[in-house]
């Protein structure tokens, strides 16, 4: 399967039915594994996304794709999950989702790990990020600067 091809063709087929679900398509994610094909659909709601919600997608999403013979015949595992906690923050989506959320941020001049900045996004735009770090500081980055962004993690 091209994924140049068949993600779009799923994304055509599942955003709506997604919607009408009161759902958030994240990210579509095709793997293809020797004989093996893994679909995996990303959702999203702000309520966080339980098991119960992965088997009502699933059961919705099922039929509907196997209709429109996404696979050319070809078997295929269909996965549903939430975006995880180690998802990165890159799109615009991404920031909205997490506005106000205390995140970890690597940029591309600072790049050791060890050196993050803890904080929290405060606004976006296309071309740059507002945070508000643990300290208190605002640092206004453009997005392009940016190498890791991912939600923080307290253990």
């Amino acid at each position: 399967m091209d994924n140049n091809i068949i993600v779009p063709k799923i994304e055509l087929i599942v955003k709506p039915i997604l919607e009408e679900l009161s759902y958030e398509l994240v990210e579509i994610k095709v793997e293809n594994r020797g004989s093996e094909t893994n679909i995996t659909i990303f959702i999203y709601k702000e309520e966080g996304i339980s098991f119960e919600d992965c088997v009502l997608v699933d059961k919705e999403l099922s039929l509907p794709l196997e209709k429109a013979d996404i696979s050319e015949g070809k078997p295929y595992t269909l996965i549903i999950s939430s975006p995880g906690l180690d998802r990165p923050i890159v799109n615009n989506d991404d920031f909205r989702r997490n506005i106000g959320v205390k995140v970890d941020l690597v940029t591309k001049q600072n790049e050791n790990l060890k050196n993050k900045i803890v904080g929290f996004i405060r606004e976006y735009n296309d071309t740059e990020v507002s945070f508000e770090t643990t300290a208190g500081k605002t640092l206004v980055l453009e997005r392009a600067n940016i190498k890791t962004l991912l939600p923080h993690l307290d253990f």
